[in-house]
């Protein structure tokens, strides 16, 4: 059996993340124990599918460049009655995105923009979100540079048919 070397590995992961995955970010509501709303950015990398394999695959990619991913357990789409099952493997922090998106970046075509943009976004927050006493902090829900990378990025995630070019 010929070894597998990590660029193999990573191009690998890129096409599964192209062709099954998604790549987004987003301000978010949230409410804390005393029951306080705030909003904070949201970061995913996320793959869904039925095949367990996979996942392990990508989870052990990932244990590889000190990157943390959840694997859900497999549940039911709904929507999908008669479907299998599937399970998610999910990367939500925020160093953690960065460093998986440049390592799969050189082999990245369909999702390079939205991976592109994410990381745009991570440089962005970097800056105007490190810390609420630091001076140049803007909390994300008055971040307007943030709202509209995270408006774009919604935009290319949306459903629908892929637009033919000319």
């Amino acid at each position: 059996m010929t070894e597998r070397t990590i660029d193999t590995r990573l191009g690998w992961l890129a096409g599964i993340i192209d062709g099954e995955g998604w790549v987004g970010f987003k301000a978010d509501a949230h409410t804390n124990r005393n029951g306080k709303v705030y909003k904070s950015a949201d970061w995913f990398i996320a793959v869904g599918n039925t095949n367990a394999a996979m996942l392990a695959e990508i989870a052990a990619i990932c244990d590889i460049l000190g990157v943390k991913v959840s694997v859900t357990r497999y549940y039911h789409d709904l929507r999908r009655p008669g479907y299998k099952r599937i399970a998610r493997a999910t990367v939500h922090r925020k160093e953690d995105c960065r460093t998986l998106l440049l390592a799969v970046l050189p082999h990245l075509i369909a999702k390079r923009p939205q991976a592109e943009l994410m990381l745009r976004a991570l440089n962005h927050r970097a800056v105007s979100g490190r810390g609420r006493r630091l001076p140049g902090y803007i909390p994300v829900e008055q971040d307007a540079a943030f709202k509209s990378m995270a408006d774009e990025c919604t935009r290319m995630n949306r459903r629908g048919t892929a637009p033919v070019e000319d």
